[in-house]
């Protein structure tokens, strides 16, 4: 249902203004990222907050590469990015060729996971607080 989409991307996008400067950059992204069809890049636009990466779209057979997960790592810390937001929605977008597949490519993932933790969810939307001072 659309309006719940957009109910839950918009109460996602005001726990994020409300808790970030107009300076700071942000991380949207998806659970896994061996495997991907798209990510939400409009949340950036709407919540008028800069991308830490130039990666802002990601796309099957670039941000699935390890080189391209560890310059986006690279990015998130040199930016002090402080949330992430993951759209979980990607989960159900399967498509019937080889973007279906993993990659076996976890390093951004596991960095995620070792320094962010989930402090809100909205629906298919999860709002990360870093925890850590990257590890």
């Amino acid at each position: 249902d659309q309006t719940e989409f957009s109910t839950d991307q918009q109460a996602a996008i005001q726990y994020i203004q409300e808790r970030t400067s107009s300076n700071e950059k942000i991380f949207v992204g998806n659970l896994k990222y061996d495997r991907i069809v798209m990510n939400d890049i409009m949340f950036y636009f709407l919540s008028e907050l800069h991308s830490a990466t130039v990666y802002h779209e990601l796309h099957p057979g670039l941000v699935t590469t390890k080189d391209v997960q560890e310059k986006i790592i690279e990015d998130i810390k040199r930016a002090g990015v402080r949330y992430i937001v993951c759209w979980t929605d990607d989960e159900k977008n399967v498509e019937a060729n080889e973007s279906n597949k993993s990659s076996g490519i976890t390093e951004l993932e596991d960095f995620i996971q070792r320094n962010f933790k989930l402090i809100r969810k909205f629906k298919s939307y999860l709002v990360l607080y870093r925890s850590s001072d990257f590890s």
